[in-house]
């Protein structure tokens, strides 16, 4: 039978708790993240520690663009700090929005990067945003293009469809809604799950659906012939204003000097 006994990887030892972790398959590199803005790179086939850095913040999410060889780590300040990862310690590139952190700001609960259109995509508590990402030989930065503001429900996890240009926002009540970014709208939505969506990831190049939630299931859904509902009908969203996406990213402000 298969062996379902796990191992512990030696010499990672975080002395908080780890809250996320990251992976680069072809570099079969681990990096993962604890409550003390500890980060780790772990280097899976030589099965040894490379580094250790240390985030400004506390890191709630994270993920590894392998195009770019970049490290995005969402925090409870409510920025993306983006590390660069093509040397060994990775070395801070940007964090986004720069400047001082907001004390208001709420922690980033999700994000998602989409390597082709230089785009990262944000949810917290309060709102969903849009940063157009841009570099430069020595330096890199994010402008804000977009912002979907006054969600009453709670968003917990988000997912990119390249092909169609649409953003699925996962919900803690469970529901499912599909943004369409190219016109701004909240176009649909689908009550997946009975309690908070906590995962979701594409199985076929954006074909089928696979969602996780606190209820204690994971669903298949085929995509985009989802069940549509009405947004109103879903509970949780009476009111949801958006600042447009489209075009939003021609008119960002140049770099910093």
């Amino acid at each position: 039978g298969a062996n379902m006994q796990g191992q512990t990887l030696p010499l990672v030892k975080h002395t908080a708790a780890i809250v996320a972790i990251a992976v680069d398959p072809p570099e079969q590199r681990l990096f993962s993240a604890s409550r003390d803005k500890a980060v780790m790179v772990y280097d899976v086939r030589g099965r040894r520690l490379l580094c250790e850095v240390h985030n400004p913040a506390a890191v709630t999410v994270m993920h590894h663009c392998r195009e770019q060889r970049k490290l995005l780590c969402g925090t409870s300040s409510g920025q993306v700090v983006v590390w660069n990862t093509s040397a060994v310690p990775p070395w801070m590139e940007t964090v986004v929005p720069d400047g001082v952190a907001d004390p208001n700001a709420a922690a980033i609960a999700a994000l998602v990067f989409d390597a082709a259109k230089d785009t990262l995509f944000t949810a917290s508590a309060t709102s969903l945003s849009l940063w157009v990402m841009k570099s430069s030989y020595s330096s890199s930065w994010g402008r804000k293009a977009g912002q979907i503001v006054d969600i009453t429900g709670k968003p917990t996890s988000i997912l990119w469809a390249e092909s169609s240009r649409e953003l699925l926002v996962g919900f803690a009540s469970g529901a499912v809604v599909i943004f369409d970014v190219e016109s701004s709208v909240a176009s649909y939505a689908i009550q997946a799950h009975g309690e908070a969506v906590t995962s979701m990831m594409w199985m076929d190049a954006a074909r089928r659906l696979i969602t996780a939630s606190g209820d204690r299931t994971v669903k298949v859904w085929d995509f985009p012939s989802l069940r549509r509902t009405p947004l109103e009908e879903q509970p949780g969203f009476g009111k949801i204003s958006v600042s447009t996406f489209r075009g939003a990213a021609a008119a960002a402000p140049p770099p910093p000097p």
